[in-house]
Parts: structure tokens; sequence; C-alpha cells
């Protein structure tokens, strides 16, 4: 599933330090896994909640395609510069126009460019995880055909959590960038978590009148799971930290 905003609910309270809405917590650092290219899983080495290192391998594709593809790539490229080669020389009596020259030396960058792009397409058949952290879902398993750009893996860190509030225009003048918030989990443990603003957009959402913020709680992961519904009060401090 995809990290969704729920809609902020927020206090009768007047003034910017009494607002308090009601958000889920999600990953401050994530990213999503995608196929390059379309082919059958061989296999796949990771579950739902595996802890991982950047640079594991996570699955992999069947290569035989794209390893036939690319041998011959390279193999036509190879062909068209030694014909390049060979032409140069004869320019250079005289034998050829300059035109043909030009000509080939147009095939010989065009041949390049498919044999990178093949290259490209090989690199894919292996799929690495590009950060360290842990498995939130895995949406692949052996035998399945991958296609392009279809998303295989979420991987996320999961220590740190951010919140992305949805303030009214009319409650901005207080909000500032390093402001403190903090956060109440509106099942579980019984904790406050700390946190400050990061972001704040420049501009009002015309249709919501709401401007978007996002508050980052350094450590709450420890604390709650991703994904986690909380009260954010803004400009209140906390006596217990996480």
């Amino acid at each position: 599933m995809r990290w969704l905003c729920l809609i902020a609910l927020w206090a009768t309270v007047a003034g910017a330090e009494d607002l308090t809405l009601t958000v889920p917590l999600i990953p401050a650092v994530s990213a999503d896994v995608y196929a390059g290219i379309a082919e059958r899983v061989q296999r796949v080495f990771v579950k739902e909640g595996d802890r991982i290192a950047r640079g594991d391998t996570l699955t992999v594709l069947d290569d035989g395609t794209v390893r036939f593809t690319e041998s011959a790539a390279r193999v036509a490229y190879e062909k068209v510069r030694s014909r390049l080669k060979r032409a140069e020389k004869l320019e250079a009596r005289g034998l050829i126009s300059a035109q043909q020259l030009e000509d080939l030396r147009f095939d010989v960058e065009a041949a390049r460019a498919r044999w990178e792009r093949a290259q490209k397409d090989l690199s894919q058949a292996v799929i690495l995880a590009p950060l360290s952290g842990v498995i939130a879902e895995c949406g692949v398993r052996a035998g399945d055909l991958t296609s392009i750009r279809g998303l295989l893996f979420r991987v996320i860190v999961p220590e740190d959590l951010k919140a992305e509030l949805f303030i009214p225009a009319d409650r901005l003048s207080g909000v500032r960038i390093g402001q403190p918030v903090s956060a109440h989990p509106a099942s579980g443990p019984e904790c406050t978590l700390e946190g400050r603003i990061i972001r704040l957009s420049p501009v009002i959402d015309p249709e919501s009148g709401t401007c978007r913020a996002v508050a980052l709680f350094p450590g709450a992961g420890r604390a709650v799971r991703p994904g986690t519904v909380a009260r954010v009060q803004l400009g209140k401090e906390s006596g217990k930290r996480h």
C-alpha cells in the first residue's frame, strides 16, 4: 500500500500554536523499486519485513533475451566501427567522399547508442537495494513477469518518521520552519513524540485553503510503527522523549 495522508482535523482553539492535526506518521525516508525491463522473475531474495543494506540483491530477472540483445549490439557496433576506420583511410586517399565518411560516423554513433542501451537493460536484470532499511512491500515472486516501471519493492527506513500537515490558511501566521511539534499516538503505547517543522510550502492550495507542512520526528519509529495515526500539536513541548 502507499502511505496515504489522512484528512487533517484541527482544533477550534484560536492561534497556530494550539493547532492539532490528526495524521499518520510515515517513514521520513523511503524508496520504491521498479522494474526497468519486462522479463520473468528468476529468484527473489527478500521478503516483507527483512532488513537490508544498500546494494543487496533483491531479485534477479531472466537475462537470456537482454544478454543476447547486448551481445548482438556489441558485435554490430564493433563491425561498423571497423568500417569507419577503413573509410577514414580511403577518404585520406580521396577514394570516398566526405559525405560517405560522415554517414559512417553517424552509423557508429547510432550503433554505440544501441549497445549502451542494451548494456543498461542487461544491468537491470539484477535488482539492487537503493538504500539500507526494511522491505515494507514485496510485490513479486519467482515466475512473475515484470512490466516496465512496475513496482517490485518498497523500502523504508523505519527509525525516523514524518507527518504531512495541511494547515488552514488562517492559522499560518505563527507557523515557521524549525517550530517544535509534538505527536500523541491515537493507539498503541502512551507516549509523546517530539519533532519540528522541516518544510513549509510557499503556496496555499486554492481548493482546500490549506498549506502543506512537513514535521520530522527523529527516532519516533523506535516507539511506534510507521503508519500509526497520531494527534500532532504545534508549538507544544513534551516531557517524555523518544
